[in-house]
Order: C-alpha cells, then structure tokens, then sequence
C-alpha cells in the first residue's frame, strides 16, 4: 500500500521533519486506573495491546502521550512521575522524584522537550523529557493542590487548575505567572486545557512551525489519505 509522507519545516529551526501521518490517527488508547497499572488498546477494534505497564505503587492518576507517540508519560499516587516505552512498554528511566505528595497531573510539551508535573504538594516541575532531570525550581504560589496541568499549543505557556479554586498561567520558560489568579469557581478546579484554534487554512501548504501543536492540516489529511485507501 502506497503511504502518503508529509514534510514540516520548522521556520523557527530551519530543520526539515518527515512526518507520517498515519501515526497521528489515533490507533492506540492508553488507560491509567487505581489498580496501579497502565493499559493500550487498539482504537478501532477495542483489543488490550500487549501487556499492562506494571511499576507504580499506587493509584495511576494522569497519563499522556508524547508528541511523536513513542512514549508515555505517567503520575501516579506514589509521588512519582515514569516514562514508559510505548513500544515495548519498558520503562525508560527510574522513577521521576522530586514531589512530597501525589503527582496529580502530567504532560508533554508540544515539540516533546519537557514535560511538567502537578502535584498534592502545591508545586508543578518541568522536567527534561530525554534525561528524565528535573528542570529548575518548581513553579510556586498557591495554597493548595495543583489538580491539573497543560501546555499551550506553542509551547511557550503553563496553565494549571487548583484545590484553591483557581486558574494560573505561567511563562514556561521563566516559570513567571503572567496574570493574576483567574477567578470565578466556586470549588477545586481539577480540569485545565487551551483551545487548538491555530488559524491555518486546510488550504495552505503543509509548511508550519512544527512544535507549536498546531497540525490540524496534517491531520485532515492524513484523515482524508485514510479514507481512500
């Protein structure tokens, strides 16, 4: 079967990526629960793929993707954060360890460099996805749990949800607030996430920054490739 491969160039690298994106349909599910493991299915048939990925000691309570879809990112109740081959559901490092309480919230960043944390503890870290390191000091300021964590689609901002009913944007480089608190509910804020709107015509060329998290393109066309195979 023929495969359609598409180009990125990334205008803020100069660097040229070849991307399948067949990759980027969705085939696997992967599932965290309170029986401390970690579970792939297939999307279109339902099926467990492989085994469980087995490790933490506790309530597995946030799990992501990265970007290029060759690993797993994974919080648990254990305090710790792993990163799973997704591949051969091997865990790549030893345990991430740096929060006194439950890792509540983890993901990538867009271009899959980092990824951050939020904790029980009060404090969300940046960590550096390739080596497992934790990158500066934690991001401080709130008085209660930090529920949920995300990136911005370019990559550039933090948005995290707290116990203390509030929303908190951060400068993910300087790890800086860049607001005040946003404010308005009335109970912990346990869900945060930014809209995908890029403003990028299906009809441009397939030539974006890569890493800003905006292939909608791409997607609607390897969409379409499906369909006529």
């Amino acid at each position: 079967m023929p495969r359609l491969v598409l180009q990125l160039a990334s205008l803020s690298k100069g660097t040229l990526i070849t991307c399948d994106p067949l990759l980027t349909l969705g085939r696997h599910i992967i599932s965290g629960s309170e029986d401390k493991a970690i579970r792939i299915w297939d999307a279109e048939t339902g099926a467990a793929v492989g085994t469980s990925l087995q490790g933490h000691t506790h309530y597995v309570l946030s799990i992501a993707y990265s970007p290029d879809g060759r690993h797993i990112v994974s919080g648990a109740g254990d305090k710790t954060i792993r990163i799973w081959d997704a591949e051969t559901g091997a865990a790549v490092y030893k345990p991430l360890e740096r929060h006194t309480n439950y890792t509540q919230s983890v993901a990538y960043s867009p271009n899959g460099r980092h990824i951050i944390s939020g904790s029980g503890d009060k404090t969300i870290q940046t960590w550096d996805a390739k080596t497992g390191v934790a990158v500066g000091k934690p991001l401080e300021g709130h008085t209660d749990w930090v529920w949920s964590v995300a990136y911005s689609p370019d990559g550039r901002y933090i948005i995290s949800g707290f116990g203390d009913k509030t929303i908190q944007i951060w400068n993910a480089e300087t790890n800086v607030a860049v607001t005040r608190p946003l404010e308005g509910h009335t109970q912990h804020v346990r869900s945060v996430a930014y809209s995908l709107d890029s403003g990028i015509s299906y009809l441009d060329p397939v030539i974006i920054p890569f890493g800003s998290g905006m292939l909608r393109l791409v997607l609607q066309l390897a969409s379409l490739w499906k369909d006529i195979q």
